[in-house]
């Protein structure tokens, strides 16, 4: 059910109200549950049953725990032919949507940087404006996450730094993805270990920073990288004659082509301007 579902929403986000009104809305009442209850809806539904994933997987369930397992090899054929064809697709959608060449054009602002741009002694280039003579200070907020591609980000934000006046500030996100280990009594070891990984990120973003022999903030935010960098940029925009300017690392991993990563969300949802390290 999730590999389709995220055929459509790659392909249109709205789309994926379809996936939800086929395997929720009909796929829930035509599966008949636990209790076989498929005879009791409405004839279009039974129909559905045999095809949609909810209906196959409560009936393979129910026969490997009532029937020793009778008859589930079609019932898991089709649950993997569902499954086949979403990744299928995600790849199909994936490689027919190649990426869009820099802009290059004088006064364009570009969203990704391949390499970065070297900078006159004293002067600061801000991307996409024209040169009016004078340095401006920049406010550079970096996403790091001491990652590869964080690295890489943190790396070119310092070093432009070196060249003219401005802030670097490096927001790391503790998004917390489970907060309990239901048990509660590792809750203290499951702390210690964030706080000893928090550690480590502020330590490998000292390194950079100083490495280039630029100033810098770091804080720790306890949200989703996203949310947290959007908030952080937003913070210093409200500092007098400061527009922070977002810089994130772009992995070139195979799920964060299908799926998505930080710096496609930023681009997307950021009113501020996104520099994007490749």
């Amino acid at each position: 059910m999730a590999a389709p579902t995220a055929v459509l929403a790659r392909i249109r986000p709205p789309l994926v109200a379809l996936a939800l009104l086929a395997f929720i809305v009909a796929g829930i009442p035509a599966s008949g549950g636990p209790a076989n209850l498929a005879s009791f809806t409405p004839g279009f539904l039974r129909v559905l049953s045999p095809a949609l994933p909810l209906g196959i997987a409560a009936s393979s369930i129910r026969n490997v725990v009532y029937f020793g397992g009778h008859a589930t090899s079609p019932y898991l054929w089709t649950l993997a032919a569902w499954a086949l064809a979403g990744v299928a697709g995600l790849i199909l959608v994936t490689a027919l949507r190649r990426p869009a060449p820099a802009l290059t054009e004088p006064g364009t602002p570009p969203v990704v940087l391949a390499e970065p741009v070297p900078a006159r002694p004293g002067r600061v280039p801000v991307p996409g404006t024209p040169d009016t003579g004078a340095a401006q200070p920049l406010t550079l907020v970096v996403g790091f996450d001491d990652s590869e591609p964080a690295q890489r980000a943190l790396g070119w934000a310092a070093d432009l730094l070196r060249t003219g006046p401005g802030a670097l500030h490096v927001i790391y996100a503790d998004h917390v993805l489970i907060d309990s280990d239901l048990s509660g009594f590792g809750r203290t070891e499951m702390d210690e270990d964030r706080d000893e990984k928090a550690a480590k990120v502020a330590q490998a973003a000292k390194e950079i920073a100083a490495a280039a022999g630029t100033p810098y903030t770091f804080e720790r935010r306890q949200e989703s990288p996203a949310d947290a960098i959007l908030e952080a940029a937003g913070s210093y925009a409200a500092e007098p004659a400061s527009t922070p300017v977002i810089v994130t690392g772009r992995s070139h991993h195979v799920p964060h082509r299908v799926i998505g990563s930080v710096p496609v969300r930023l681009l997307h949802e950021s009113p501020y301007p996104v520099l994007t390290i490749t």
